[in-house]
């Protein structure tokens, strides 16, 4: 277990390093460390993505990267004099990633089915022309698996990919954390926003295995509202804040597109804000290129813009086809992730179409027995949490005899921020619930929504003021119990599975489970298709390739054409 804390406590390092050009070096190092490790991985997935275009992203490659990365942080550490922050930082992310890496496991079956296998393909390959012909799912993989893919190197090996996920994770819970100590309840709304936000990060965002491509998406939705909020609450329009909500609002869809509507963010503040410096600086350029490469990436690999939304799709493409012959055709791909995420599964009514069953609310009722019951039941704990904490906050209001009539012009404006973020959450839970009420797809509407619902409720006729420090201290005393018991779930684990023997115990297992040895990941009935096309695994579908050889489909492809052409591999269809 100690690898896994000194592998998060370097990859921590190397992050942070990556992104300490974006920071200067003002009053509050601390927050602009946590940010330059956040904008660093955003830096480093642009890297991977777009040396992919021209080579494999394999060991040599990363590691050259990384030790020139590294020698510059801490060469730029040093000349700020921040390296004894950098390091200590570094330590608390290695020992949080190391809490909830240990003895868990990745996403299953997502990661085995397509994560894994795509990450693969990267670390083995230069782009592939059609490489969803072989799994549909490589045509909406996250560019999360580009972050990952560059963590392969000498120092970590295949370790390595499991570590950014993690790291990023631990970087925001310590953001938020920060924020609280430092915003030392100056704007309640604020305060209240981090408190539930992080008090449901610790509540339900807290396992590895639940991660996914879904989680780290969410989490940087909270974190753009939080950064929103707080830089706009005084005025603070700098040039600097409102491109970096641009570049962590672009990287959110690129992590989850059903989140698109974090878009509108970034377009508020260039609508109310706007100058021409502000569209034109290197900032706005850089995610620019970035978002023109990822849609590039997107035709080359599927043949859409943005699969599987067919408006999207280049039919003329020789590696893509609407026609529902093919596996990869939007309109199927559509429909059953549509009717999947309505409850199709676990429907047992009278024999109806996935098509007749996705429409009007036909879908509802088996949606409510289902899934729709869990999620009751988890935003019930939620808001029940906050309902308790708005009784304890009113009993300190009128111990402290704080007058309704309080009021400050900051409180005003912070509350129309906070409108137009609860607007957003609510269209956007609408959008969710309505196209793909799977919890985990729009989680974040939802509880965006929940929570800047009851901040304004609760912060309706008065704001805080220098009364406030006994109930400061109660909601520190509140995080340090939360922080607690999310210890001791982690800790309970850890202690629980310590015993256990598998191959690379105690990291999250990345090879397929179809046959697992403690000599080595062993591929359970593999062969090549047609003279090399790809590795086949004859297993369950649902089972998947897991960080098996490339490239690896879990579905037998039928109808493709593989050749390479100027040493680019090629897989188009037999139109």
């Amino acid at each position: 277990m100690i690898y896994i804390f000194l592998y998060s406590l370097l990859s921590a390092v190397y992050i942070i390093s990556c992104g300490l050009c974006l920071f200067k070096n003002d009053d509050d190092k601390i927050k602009n460390l946590l940010l330059s490790g956040i904008f660093g991985s955003i830096i480093l997935s642009f890297i991977a993505l777009f040396l992919n275009f021209f080579t494999p992203l394999d060991k040599t490659v990363n590691t050259l990267i990384f030790l020139l990365i590294l020698s510059y942080g801490i060469f730029n550490s040093v000349k700020k004099k921040i390296l004894t922050q950098m390091i200590f930082i570094s330590i608390l992310v290695g020992v949080l990633s190391a809490l909830i890496l240990a003895f868990d496991n990745v996403n299953r079956p997502d990661a085995s089915l397509y994560h894994l296998p795509y990450t693969k393909i990267i670390n083995e390959n230069k782009i592939i022309f059609g490489i969803s012909n072989l799994h549909f799912r490589f045509g909406h993989t996250s560019i999360l698996q580009y972050l990952n893919s560059i963590f392969y190197n000498e120092i970590f090996k295949d370790k390595g990919i499991l570590i950014p996920a993690a790291n990023i994770f631990s970087l925001i819970v310590i953001y938020f954390y920060n924020e609280i100590k430092i915003n030392n309840l100056k704007n309640r709304i604020y305060t209240l926003y981090l408190f539930f936000t992080l008090s449901y990060i610790f509540y339900s965002y807290n396992r590895y295995s639940e991660f996914g491509n879904d989680t780290l998406a969410h989490l940087f939705f909270l974190l753009i509202s939080s950064y929103f909020i707080k830089e706009f609450l005084y005025k603070r329009t700098k040039l600097d804040i409102i491109s970096n909500i641009l570049i962590l609002s672009i990287f959110t869809i690129m992590l989850k597109p059903t989140l698109i509507l974090v878009a509108a963010i970034p377009l508020y503040c260039y609508y109310f804000y706007i100058k021409k410096e502000y569209l034109f600086n290197i900032k706005n350029i850089f995610i620019i290129i970035f978002l023109i490469l990822y849609f590039i990436k997107n035709i080359i690999t599927s043949g859409c813009v943005l699969y599987p939304v067919e408006i999207t799709c280049f039919e003329q493409l020789p590696w893509f086809s609407k026609d529902e012959i093919f596996a990869i055709s939007p309109k199927i791909q559509s429909l059953d992730n549509e009717a999947w995420t309505k409850g199709w599964p676990d429907y047992r009514g009278a024999e109806v179409t996935q098509d007749n069953y996705v429409r009007k609310l036909f879908w509802l009722k088996t949606w409510l027995l289902g899934h729709g019951f869990l999620i009751f039941k988890k935003l019930s704990i939620f808001i029940i949490f906050i309902y308790i904490i708005y009784l304890i906050i009113k009993k300190f209001d009128k111990k402290n005899k704080i007058s309704k009539k309080t009021y400050k012009i900051e409180h005003i404006k912070i509350r129309r921020k906070v409108k137009f973020l609860l607007f957003i959450s609510f269209l956007g839970t609408l959008i969710w619930f309505f196209r793909f009420p799977v919890f985990r797809y729009g989680s974040s509407y939802v509880i965006l929504f929940v929570i800047f619902s009851s901040v304004l409720l609760i912060t309706k006729n008065y704001q805080s003021n220098k009364k406030d420090i006994n109930l400061l201290k109660f909601f520190n005393n509140s995080l340090l119990i939360i922080f607690l018991f999310f210890l001791t779930k982690h800790t309970t684990r850890i202690y629980t599975n310590f015993d256990m023997d598998y191959f690379d115990a105690p990291w999250p297992k990345i090879y397929s489970q179809v046959k697992d040895s403690k000599n080595g990941p062993i591929l359970a009935d593999s062969k090549f298709l047609n003279e090399k096309l790809a590795y086949y695994i004859n297993i369950s579908p649902n089972e998947g390739c897991g960080y098996n050889p490339s490239p690896c489909t879990s579905l037998k492809p039928s109808k493709i054409i593989f050749f390479e052409k100027n040493n680019y591999k090629f897989y188009t269809l037999e139109k």
